[in-house]
């Protein structure tokens, strides 16, 4: 069952679920499911919990390796570069950079990063970092964990995304790529 993984979004008006399956040639997609709701009210998170419950029943998925995402309007997502330090000092001096891009205070966030790999012989850092609101993630996590589902991982949904696209094959990591998502009153450029 290592071989399956499970993803789930929820979104403003809607849950997705996707399982996909390695086999010897890639990833192929083995089942889906999704459900819509109206966007005009805020649902309690029982009712998302038992929506969520209800796709994956009525597309017989079992929760296998779930890993979940959050929209990119709830999370903030920046690109910069530090000095290159060493990796004892890396953590302190990358969130104290991060700071200055992330617009609450930092004990209010859930936050981590990537160092990128460095393709040249510069002194310094390519970091990606991302944060959201602690009450933002514990209220996703809370919808989860009322459908008995316990996340391996969370992600942004547009890197997910691009993640995704990338282990099917439809994106080479040697070529500068960008995806455009669109939704009634947001668009993502990752």
């Amino acid at each position: 069952m290592a071989d399956i993984q499970t993803g789930i979004h929820i979104g403003k008006d809607f849950i997705e679920v996707i399982q996909l399956k390695k086999s010897v040639t890639g990833y192929q997609l083995i089942n889906q499911g999704k459900i819509e709701f109206s966007k005009t009210e805020t649902l309690p998170n029982l009712e998302i919990s038992n929506l969520l419950k209800q796709v994956m029943v009525d597309n017989h998925i079992e929760p296998i390796n779930p890993i979940t995402s959050l929209p990119d309007s709830q999370v903030v997502l920046r690109y910069f570069t530090i000095p290159l330090l060493p990796p004892k000092e890396r953590d302190n001096a990358i969130r104290f950079e991060a700071q200055k891009y992330i617009p609450f205070k930092m004990a209010e966030v859930a936050s981590s990063y990537y160092v990128l790999p460095s393709r040249d012989k510069k002194k310094e850092l390519k970091v990606v970092f991302v944060a959201t609101k602690k009450d933002i993630l514990d209220k996703h996590l809370e919808i989860l964990k009322e459908a008995n589902i316990e996340p391996k991982a969370v992600e942004v949904s547009s890197l997910a995304l691009m993640r995704l696209l990338r282990i099917m094959g439809f994106l080479s990591p040697r070529h500068l790529s960008a995806i455009l998502y669109l939704e009634d009153d947001e668009a993502v450029i990752t």
